[in-house]
Formats: structure tokens, sequence, C-alpha cells
């Protein structure tokens, strides 16, 4: 599935053919995981329209002008098979070190079984690990570093099973810190792997 139909899943524009009171084809607007809902404007020979409040939705081409509510058992009896389609929302860890190490620290290795649990309730997992510095050293061993960081990660979910070719590995060094700071500074929350599982 590509990321372009995961990020238009939650939003689910549900455009179908269907027989029922309702016009032959029309769109329904599905709340985001963060409760808000977008907006979509439909334009054809009828006029133009917008939908912009969750579970409602409007005809397309000959099917009127109106924007009406649509029930959440209608759509779950028209639309079911699309909603259960839709994927799980990625789930994000953040794993932190000891200064200058690739040591994790006592509270971030006890995560470790919960990210297993994630994968694993995923059917086609997508892992990605992330290393980071803080902006203490030099940039050239910082990204060293947050590549030693990430890999350490990887290895610990290879170690509990999880095949290695699901897990990519990569390094941001110092250059996507959670907390800006000057060159030099030592700032403890900015050493971390990010684990993103999709």
């Amino acid at each position: 599935m590509t990321a372009m139909v995961r990020r238009l899943l939650p939003a689910l524009l549900c455009l179908l053919v269907v027989g029922c009171a309702r016009p032959n084809t029309y769109v329904v607007l599905l709340q985001e995981e963060d409760g808000s809902a977008g907006a979509v404007t439909v334009s054809d020979q009828a006029g133009q329209r917008t939908v912009d409040q969750a579970g409602t939705g409007t005809g397309v081409g000959s099917g009127g002008t109106d924007v009406f509510t649509v029930p959440p058992a209608e759509l779950r009896q028209v639309f079911g098979a699309a909603l259960d389609a839709e994927p799980e929302p990625p789930v994000r860890f953040i794993l932190y070190f000891k200064t200058d190490t690739s040591e994790l620290r006592d509270e971030s290795r006890e995560k470790i079984p919960e990210v297993i649990q994630a994968i694993r309730r995923r059917q086609a997992p997508d892992v990605s690990v992330t290393g980071h510095t803080d902006r203490a050293g030099d940039a050239d061993y910082n990204a060293k570093l947050a590549e030693e960081r990430a890999g350490v990660v990887a290895n610990l979910l290879v170690t509990q099973g999880l095949p290695r070719d699901m897990i990519d590995v990569e390094s941001h060094g110092e250059y996507n810190p959670l907390i800006h700071t000057a060159d030099g500074v030592h700032e403890p929350r900015n050493r971390r792997v990010e684990i993103i599982v999709r």
C-alpha cells in the first residue's frame, strides 16, 4: 500500500456505487484519528458543494446537491470492507541512551517487550529504527554514534525473533533533535533512538 493511500484511508472518502435511498454514487467524509475531518469539495453538473463534517456525504453526478448525514450503521453496512482494510496508525517509541555511549538507559530497555508486541500485532509490519545524538560532539562522530545506537536497537529486535530485513536502520546524528540546542550542548532527550512501527 502506498504512503499516499495510507494517508488518505484515515480520512476515507468513500466513493461507491450503492443501491439505497441515497444517490447511486456518493462521497462520505470520515473522522481522522485526532478527531478532525478535513473537507472535500464536489464539483459536477449538479453544482459545487463542500462536505466538511465527519459522517456527512453528498451525491456525485446526477445525485443532487444536498449534503446529508450518514448514520454509523449505514457506514458500516455500505463501507465495512473498506473500513476494515484501513491500516492501524503508526506507533512510535523513543528509547534513550547513556551519555556518549550506545548503551540504553534502564527505563528504555524495559520498553523493548512493548515494541515487540506492537510489531507482532501487525500482519505485515514495517519498522524504522533511527538513531540520534545531542550536539555535544563532532558532527561526524555523532553520525556514527547515532548509527551505532540504531544498530544496537535493531539487534535487540532481531534477538527477539524479528527478521533483520524487516527493520530499516538509519542515523540522523545530531541533525534532528527533539530539543534544539546550540552546538556543543549536552541534552539527554536528544540521545535517543526512535522506532516507528507501521
